[in-house]
Order: structure tokens, then sequence, then C-alpha cells
């Protein structure tokens, strides 16, 4: 018997041992992590349809490093990090007053 924390949907936090090998260290939640590969993983997607390739070159190591490679290799850029970070800390409403101030403050200085 322990305490049963519920989260919403995609709000799962995610453990020390996972956040370790990201390249994102904005991304906190498996929803978060869930949105970025989704991403990423369509414009591989959309890079094998481009392509032709035989079959004993998709089942090379070097294939396979580069699909994965293109699968995750995008990053935010800075300024969605500051966009990214500015709706989030907005949105957990810290003070009473002045929160979409401070959080446009925040991502003017994350960007500058």
């Amino acid at each position: 018997m322990g305490l049963k924390i519920e989260y919403i949907e995609g709000q799962t936090p995610l453990d020390e041992d996972e956040k370790e090998g990201l390249l994102i260290k904005t991304i906190s939640t498996r929803g978060d992590l869930d949105e970025f590969e989704q991403a990423n993983i369509q414009q591989a997607i959309e890079w094998t349809l481009k392509n032709k390739f035989q079959r004993d070159e998709i089942l090379s190591e070097s294939f396979l490093l580069l699909l994965h490679k293109k699968m995750f290799d995008e990053a935010y850029n800075p300024d969605e990090i500051a966009i990214r970070s500015s709706h989030r800390l907005v949105k957990i409403h810290v003070f009473p007053n002045g929160n979409g101030r401070h959080s446009r403050l925040i991502a003017d200085i994350l960007i500058s």
C-alpha cells in the first residue's frame, strides 16, 4: 500500500533515467516526449518515402543508424524553446498577479 498518484494522460513525469539520454532538456513529461518524437518520426517517414533503398542497404548497420538519427535528430530552436517555456510558466500560474508579464520576460531573456 503506497501513495497512488494519478496523472492526466501525457502528464506522467519522466524519471531521471529517462531524462538522462534526452537531447532536449526541457522535455519533462511523457506527453512532451511523445509529441516531440512523433514530429521527428513523421519527418523520417517522409524521407524514406522520397528515397528508394535496396534491401541489403536497409539491413546494414549504417542505414539503421542513419534512420535512427533522422527519427531523433531534430531539436527545438531557441525561439520555440522560449515560447514553450513562457506558455508553460504562465499556465502554472506561480504568482497571484503578473504571470504573463513574468513569463514573457523569461522568454525574452532566453532568446537574448
